[in-house]
């Protein structure tokens, strides 16, 4: 996002399955702020016939993204450019409607920076959905236009010109309309039931506590010399401050990672520092793809010879970074209990579960440094299942220090809007893993 505005909002819609337009809220002070007039929210009736000309003939996805054409004179809009215009239709489909967005977007995308308000929009619409359900669950197409006025009444209490004031469900939920401050705890219980000082925050709030958690996840295969990985990852928040202050934050090697997508209390992503107003509890920030041009954090080999005496493998691991604890599990499904396994001094930790014919390795492994485990198994059934296809071998490993791209936060960049005038403890934690890493059967020599 390259403005320092918050995420906004020109207008709130809901349509019924058969796309026609059942509530509306539009944004005057949002609108205002649209100088270009190609880039005004249609008329309900332009808005109801894009509906159903684009969204309904999709409408199994359950999130679907769409932006109108410039030019929105036409009642029947043809034009359906995702992505390469600024004026957008974030939709989720939920039970008996479809509830819909139009975010303001005031400058270009880029190929590595796209729409970030779109995301946001994901984001707040998933939000909208979790405080609106008992409201929205009694109403149909067919309900009166009074019907939806608490669905209304929540849009001003968390929406109240645009821009989304209150982020947290909980909190959203202990909101009543009789004027109550005390529910105003920002979803924690109070402790006094009496009225407190605004300034004794202490007795009204649990220690204000930050932490940000980078996680990494990396994804990958290995045959032969086809190396095939791909890393994605999250900036995970888990809150407990007061009044939602505005905290500022400082990333490194942001150039090095894309696809970046947003929750709605993220308030500005530029000149490679965040801007966000977290709200009760755990939030997922940011998410990512990472670049992977380098080679995988970790390789190998997996290369088995079989026949009538056996099967013989030789499993080679070698990692670029170091690595805690590497587990490897060899399965061979369909071939009953081991008979008689025999190893050669593996390294590490090895276990074996003679039920399933399962191998598990647990070692440590060194920048730079290789192991192997050699073995020869035979088996309960002699030979390989018709159709069972080829082995392979899972490999597990993870690192707490780094971030596979590098991505790192500043704790001493971290910074509190001065007007939250609150004392809060900050943690930063990373974590690197793999999900589905496989090395897969090679015929050995």
């Amino acid at each position: 996002m390259q403005s320092n505005h918050p995420i906004c909002f020109s207008g709130v819609f809901i349509f019924d399955t058969n796309g026609e337009i059942v509530f509306s809220h539009r944004f005057k002070t949002v609108e205002s702020r649209i100088k270009d007039p190609s880039l005004k929210i249609p008329s309900n009736q332009e808005l109801s016939n894009f509906f159903k000309t684009n969204v309904l003939p999709r409408a199994s996805s359950t999130t679907i993204q769409f932006s109108f054409p410039i030019t929105t004179e036409s009642e029947s809009p043809v034009s359906d450019s995702v992505g390469q215009d600024r004026l957008q239709l974030v939709v989720l489909a939920v039970k008996n409607f479809y509830l819909a967005v139009v975010p303001l977007i005031e400058s270009e995308s880029s190929p590595t920076r796209p729409y970030i308000e779109i995301s946001g929009a994901y984001s707040f619409l998933s939000f909208l959905d979790t405080i609106s359900k008992a409201t929205l669950r009694s109403l149909s197409g067919n309900s009166p236009p009074s019907a939806f006025a608490p669905f209304r009444q929540l849009l001003n209490q968390a929406l109240p010109f645009g821009s989304p004031v209150i982020h947290d469900p909980y909190f959203m939920s202990t909101i009543v309309t009789n004027g109550d401050l005390r529910r105003f705890s920002g979803g924690y219980q109070t402790v006094a039931n009496s009225p407190i000082p605004s300034w004794k925050i202490s007795l009204l709030f649990p220690r204000p506590q930050l932490d940000l958690k980078i996680r990494e996840v990396i994804i990958g295969h290995i045959d032969k010399n086809i190396q095939r990985f791909d890393v994605f990852g999250e900036l995970r928040c888990v809150a407990s401050i007061p009044y939602l202050p505005d905290i500022t934050a400082s990333l490194t090697n942001l150039d090095k990672i894309s696809s970046v997508a947003s929750h709605f209390c993220l308030k500005s992503l530029e000149n490679d520092q965040i801007v966000f107003s977290p709200p009760t509890g755990i939030t997922q920030l940011l998410t990512w793809r990472a670049a992977v041009n380098e080679e995988p954090p970790v390789k190998g080999t997996y290369k088995i010879f079989e026949d009538e005496h056996g099967l013989a493998f030789v499993l080679t691991i070698s990692c670029k970074t170091p690595v805690k604890k590497v587990t490897v599990h060899l399965p061979f499904p369909g071939r009953g209990g081991f008979v008689k396994p025999q190893f050669q001094s593996p390294g590490g930790q090895l276990k074996m579960s003679r039920k399933e014919a399962t191998v598990m390795w647990i070692t440590k492994i060194g920048e730079n440094n290789s192991q192997t485990l050699t073995g020869t198994l035979n088996f309960e059934v002699k030979t390989r299942p018709p159709g069972s296809g080829k082995y392979c071998a899972y490999v597990n490993f993870h690192s707490k220090k780094k971030t596979f791209s590098g991505l790192s936060l500043d704790k001493e960049s971290i910074t509190f809007s001065s007007s939250s005038n609150v004392n809060v403890t900050t943690d930063i934690s990373y974590a690197t893993e793999n999900k589905k890493y496989i090395f897969w059967e090679t015929p050995a020599a």
